[in-house]
């Protein structure tokens, strides 16, 4: 039997628990539009009903009004619950290229504790930039903020490093 390099090894590890984590990921964002759909239909319904007067024979029926709040939902929220499980999932990329390649060099705790730090400072580090960048800083501050915002990632889905400009 031959062995495999390094780097197939690496490689091969990376794309498994990425290949593993994106089908996770997608069936907990189809869970996650189900349920909000159903929710946001049956909220919207009951208060529909309760603002609905029986006897006026020109309103839509429960069900009409069922469906056309389901399909607004569709229409609208599906697409942006999309962009946000992709975005996540990048987030996710970028911690897990980091914990495998620093698994075969460190030991588990310091490889979690390196990889806990960047996905802190990862998900703080647009706040934290907007902060130290801010007019009425002085000047070394807004130097830290601007090395922060070149060396740690923006794992953070609302917070990019756009909004800083």
């Amino acid at each position: 039997s031959k062995s495999i390099r390094r780097s197939e090894y690496l490689v091969g590890k990376f794309l498994g628990l990425a290949w593993t984590l994106l089908l996770a990921g997608i069936f907990l964002t189809a869970v996650m539009i189900f349920a909000l759909w159903h929710g946001e239909a049956l909220v919207a319904v009951d208060r529909a009903h309760l603002q609905f007067e029986p006897k006026a024979a020109a309103g839509p029926s429960l069900g009409e009004m069922f469906l056309a709040i389901r399909w607004k939902f569709l229409s609208k929220d599906i697409p942006a619950a999309c962009i946000g499980a992709a975005l996540s999932y990048l987030g996710v990329l970028v911690i897990l290229s980091l914990a495998v390649g620093i698994a075969p060099h460190a030991t588990l705790v310091v490889n979690g504790g390196v990889c806990l730090l960047v996905y802190v400072l990862g998900n703080f580090a647009p706040s934290l930039t907007r902060a130290l960048l801010a007019d009425d800083m002085p000047i070394y501050w807004q130097g830290v903020g601007w090395v922060l915002k070149a060396v740690i990632p923006a794992l953070a889905c609302g917070g990019s490093y756009a909004t800083v400009f």
